[in-house]
């Protein structure tokens, strides 16, 4: 016969247990709308009360049996898997919206669409250059005109070149406040990492001292979330996976991998990390061209190549938006097309829309030298606008033109009639053309051909950039750097809207394992209400047969 207490005790732990998953229920409606919340249950088996021992009858086995419920402890429902899918979606969504996000920035810089930009300033130079060349006398005030706009050409490209470096240099400062961000992420999780392995250390103690795994125990759920939560939030900077250590805490690493580290790097393990550092780099002045920009280059603290490492997130883009340079990448650039690229396809289109200039104004003077140049650099001229000149008093090469230096030269900064002369040999001394050139003048060509030169070369094929960069008029040029701006952003728009409906998608998925659903913890709440009212009706049962046996039952010796 078993024990005449074994029913109240039996019915006391249920009582216990489902008063214990009233209270995991109502935590979790509590927790509904916390973010990072795990859903947690009470995790529940049935007890048996084994007998081994040869000299136990069948009789008393049985009067052992049902012995009720028991909690093994309270756990949480996650799926590593989704965690993991959900974490690559999320560093490609924040990568695609960071660069779609810099390049519209770009866009709104080189954009002409208010009528302000180079396009527009071309036009007004086209037109003032028609006119000029159409006035038979030559009429200096619109000789003023042309020479305006193409002045405003020059401060247009100054003030891409400005502007363009403005944004690079933005975009350094947000590389390295995301890099912090990235440390103190780094920081938090190790501090949780070493405060779950302290309990852990309590809870599991019987398996840190047979040294085995602690993974699958009932640990401390609300800072396993915090730190799920710290994960999830290291996801959108770069390209992670993570590693469950025995002792409770997390091993994190962070990269695709090279020959010094071909598995990527260990930010994380336990409570060793790494941090990420931005290496100095070199601001660019107005006197650098492309060829001489550095580029920004991030390293782990244990001196591995960071550029190499991260793939993906926040981190590779700005990385890619400052360093990619296109066809011009060099040293430590890449050849994605990043601002940089776009501050050599200005500085490109400087140089070769003034040297396509500059030769249609000589072409009608075979000795006139560069002292016809209609463009050149600012630092081909002293304080006093005098050419500078080399010790032996002859003017020194012209420093090579770009956006940032691009201005008009002095000689037609003296003359605005400049472009529309044409040397005259003296006729005095036909038989010396040495002499005759030489001592000739420059006089205005009443037939316009000099200016109708240059008005149509602004339609001609140039070749602009590298070789097999790009050939076609400076119109076209234009045209086809802001075709290339306009395919990227809408790629990455593109890619970005993909990318974040694929992370909307698991993150419902993780929502439907992990959140917590308010009506089916009405169903649970319902249902534990029930089983404790029952509970509590089985030990009443209890009650009313115990009084019966010991005050109703016949006295003995009666």
């Amino acid at each position: 016969m078993r024990s005449t207490f074994l029913g109240f005790e039996v019915s006391k732990r249920t009582i216990q247990i489902a008063q214990k998953s009233l209270d995991i229920t109502n935590n979790n409606l509590s927790n509904a709308n916390t973010a990072g919340y795990t859903r947690q249950r009470v995790d529940l088996n049935s007890t048996y009360l084994y007998k081994a021992s040869r000299f136990t009858s069948p009789i008393a086995m049985l009067s052992m049996a049902g012995q009720g419920v028991s909690a093994f402890g309270v756990s949480q429902l996650r799926d590593p898997y989704v965690d993991k899918r959900y974490r690559e979606f999320t560093a490609y969504t924040a990568e695609n919206d960071v660069r779609h996000s810099i390049l519209s920035e770009t866009e709104k810089i080189l954009s002409d669409a208010d009528g302000n930009g180079l396009v527009a300033n071309l036009d007004e130079l086209k037109s003032a250059l028609a006119k000029y060349a159409a006035d038979s006398s030559y009429n200096k005030e619109l000789a003023s005109v042309v020479r305006n706009e193409a002045f405003s050409v020059c401060q247009t490209l100054h003030s891409y070149a400005t502007d363009l470096e403005n944004l690079r240099q933005e975009n350094i400062i947000e590389l390295n406040n995301s890099i912090s961000e990235v440390n103190d992420l780094i920081d938090r999780i190790v501090t949780y990492n070493k405060a779950i392995t302290g309990e852990y250390n309590i809870t599991a103690a019987d398996k840190i001292y047979k040294n085995e795994s602690v993974i699958g125990s009932y640990g401390p759920n609300e800072l396993i979330d915090a730190r799920n939560e710290l994960i999830d939030e290291l996801s959108c900077y770069a390209n992670i996976k993570v590693y469950d250590n025995d002792d409770g805490s997390v091993k994190i690493i962070m990269g695709t991998g090279d020959e010094l580290s071909p598995h990527g790097v260990e930010i994380v393990n336990g409570a060793s990390y790494e941090h990420l550092v931005l290496k100095n780099f070199k601001s660019s002045s107005v006197s650098q061209t492309f060829d001489d920009y550095d580029a920004a280059m991030v390293v782990f603290t244990n001196g591995v190549d960071a550029n190499k490492m991260i793939t993906t997130g926040d981190i590779r883009s700005r990385l890619d938006m400052i360093n990619g340079n296109g066809s011009y990448a060099s040293s430590h650039q890449n050849t994605e097309y990043g601002i940089r690229y776009y501050q050599s396809t200005i500085n490109e289109f400087a140089k070769a829309f003034a040297e396509q200039m500059n030769k249609l104004n000589s072409m009608f003077e075979p000795y006139g030298g560069d002292s016809r140049a209609m463009f050149a650099s600012n630092n081909d001229y002293d304080q006093h606008g005098n050419r500078l000149v080399d010790k032996d008093g002859k003017p020194v090469e012209r420093e090579e033109i770009n956006a940032w230096n691009i201005n008009i030269s002095q000689e037609w900064l003296n003359d605005a009639t400049m472009i529309g002369q044409v040397y005259t040999p003296d006729e005095k001394n036909p038989d010396d053309p040495d002499n005759g050139v030489w001592n000739g003048e420059w006089k205005l060509s009443l037939d316009g051909n000099n200016v109708n030169t240059i008005y149509l070369g602004l339609d001609e094929e140039i070749n602009v950039g590298r070789v097999g960069e790009f050939k076609g008029s400076v119109y076209d040029y234009l045209l086809f750097v802001d075709n290339r701006l306009g395919e990227s952003i809408n790629y990455y728009g593109e890619q970005y809207d993909l990318n974040s409906k694929n992370a909307n998608a698991i993150l419902d998925t993780r929502q439907s394992i992990s959140g917590v659903s308010k009506e089916e913890e009405g169903v649970n709440m319902l249902n534990y209400q029930k089983w404790f009212n029952a509970s509590s009706r089985m030990l009443t049962t209890l009650d009313e047969l115990l009084d019966r046996l010991l005050n109703n039952t016949g006295v003995v010796g009666r």
